[in-house]
This record gives C-alpha cells, sequence and structure tokens, in this order.
C-alpha cells in the first residue's frame, strides 16, 4: 500500500508520504535514470516521479496518454514506459504536454499490454508484452539502417508469447520469464554477424515454478527469481536454492 523506501542505517522501512490521492495505488515498476530521479509506473494512476524529495505526477490532465502503466526502462536520454496501449517515449527535455509520444514502426506493431522492458548491452532494447511475445528494437544509433523492431519469438519459435520480466546480465545474457514456460536465457554470440543462442530453464533444471514474475541478479553475480505460487529461488552456479516461508532446500541445476 503505497511507496516505502528502506533506510540500511536503520534497518527499516519508511513510509513515503505521496500526492493527495495516492496514497493507496498499485506500482507495477521503479527504475533510476541517470539523474538520480526515482520513476514510478502505476497500474491505473499514471507516473510518478520522486526528485530531491519531492514528486510530481504525470497523468492525462498533464499530456500522459495513458494512465495504465507498467514496465520502465531508462535508454539514457528517454523514459520508455510500457503500458496497455504499446510503448510510450517520454523527454524530459520537452515541456510535458509535449513530452509523451508513442513509439510505433513501419509494419506498425500493435503491442497488447507490454510488462517487460530491458535495455541490453550494446543499446537494444528487449520488449516483453503478455501476449505478442519478445520483441527487440534495435536502434539506428547500432546500425547504419533506420530503427527496427524484430520479433523474437516468432524468428526463434520460442516457447511462450506471455512474458512478466526481462534482465540483462554481468556476461551480457538476457533472462526472459513467462507465464508458464520458465525462463529462457539469450546467449549473445562471440562475433556480431552470428546467432546467438536461446535455452530454457525449467523444472527439468531444477527450478521448481514454471510461472516467473521477477528476475534479479545482486552484486555477487547470485540470481534470485520471482515466481507466481512458488516462492523465491536463488542460483549461485550450482543449484537453485529455494526460499519461502516454512523451508529452503536445493535443488541441482546442470551447468551451462
Amino acid at each position: 500500500m503505497g511507496i516505502s523506501k528502506f533506510r540500511p542505517d536503520q534497518n527499516t522501512f519508511e513510509l513515503l508520504t505521496l500526492p493527495d490521492g495516492y496514497q493507496h495505488i498499485s506500482i507495477r515498476d521503479i527504475i533510476e535514470d541517470d539523474h538520480g530521479c526515482i520513476w514510478f509506473s502505476t497500474e491505473k494512476n499514471g507516473l510518478l516521479k520522486f526528485s530531491n524529495n519531492n514528486w510530481q505526477y504525470f497523468r492525462k490532465s498533464n499530456g500522459l496518454p495513458t494512465e495504465s502503466l507498467d514496465a520502465l526502462c531508462w535508454t539514457g536520454q528517454e523514459l520508455w514506459i510500457g503500458s496497455d496501449q504499446g510503448i510510450l517515449v517520454y523527454n524530459p527535455t520537452l515541456p510535458d504536454r509535449e513530452a509523451f509520444r508513442f513509439l510505433t514502426d513501419k509494419n506498425e506493431i500493435k503491442f497488447t499490454n507490454v510488462a517487460a522492458l530491458q535495455k541490453d548491452f550494446v543499446g537494444n532494447i528487449w520488449i516483453g508484452d503478455t501476449e505478442k511475445g519478445i520483441f527487440k528494437f534495435i536502434s539506428s544509433e547500432n546500425l547504419e539502417q533506420p530503427e527496427q523492431f524484430i520479433n523474437i519469438s516468432k524468428l526463434y519459435k520460442l516457447p511462450s508469447k506471455n512474458i512478466q520480466c526481462i534482465m540483462s546480465d554481468f556476461k551480457r545474457k538476457i533472462w526472459i520469464g513467462t507465464e508458464n514456460q520458465g525462463i529462457v536465457r539469450y546467449t549473445p554470440p562471440v562475433l556480431a554477424y552470428k546467432k546467438g543462442q536461446f535455452d530454457i530453464i525449467d523444472e527439468k533444471n531444477g527450478l521448481e515454478k514454471r510461472s516467473i514474475t521477477s528476475l534479479f541478479q545482486d552484486r555477487e553475480g547470485s540470481y534470485w527469481i520471482g515466481t507466481d505460487g512458488g516462492g523465491v529461488f536463488q542460483y549461485r552456479g550450482e543449484c537453485f536454492e529455494k526460499y519461502c516461508a516454512l523451508f529452503r532446500h536445493c535443488r541441482q541445476y546442470e551447468r551451462t
């Protein structure tokens, strides 16, 4: 309920005072941009920005096309926002009512609900939709050609089109959490002109739950995997360790 900030010096959580009308909101994603601003997407209440201990909100009344938002991604210059109407791009250098635009391409891809966004190590943006699967947006800064979308799910015949989360790890691999097909992991090629490799991580590898809700890699390199109804799993390179309210145990995972 609302937004809390963890204070490591006191090992406590502090409930933040929000603008009027935002006390009971559902937060979908949180990120920090290059300027130290914290951005919050909400399920039905638009976008919030926290900077210098002040709040700024964006709703339809001040230029936001839709208030049903999900994933967030800072590209280095702009904020990408997944929504129920596709991908919104926010340019902070423009006035509020001119700052938002929908990201489009020549094929007019109709995203249903963009639940995951992740920038990879070369600047491309990976897009996860809950019905359309995985796409990769290749920026014109990376290739001598116009910006383009690549339908990764179709090209590589991936097992699920219901994408819940995406993470890029320290080894430049892309981890994709699906609704009911475990984790799809992409290993980029050593040589740029070759194709990368996709592999599936599920119960066959020791991951007991196939519905993945969140992915995170900590500073020590451990992977943390949130599941729907199955608790939290940690992978440190040897096995999956399951954490829940009552017990913890280890399941062997074959290295790849």
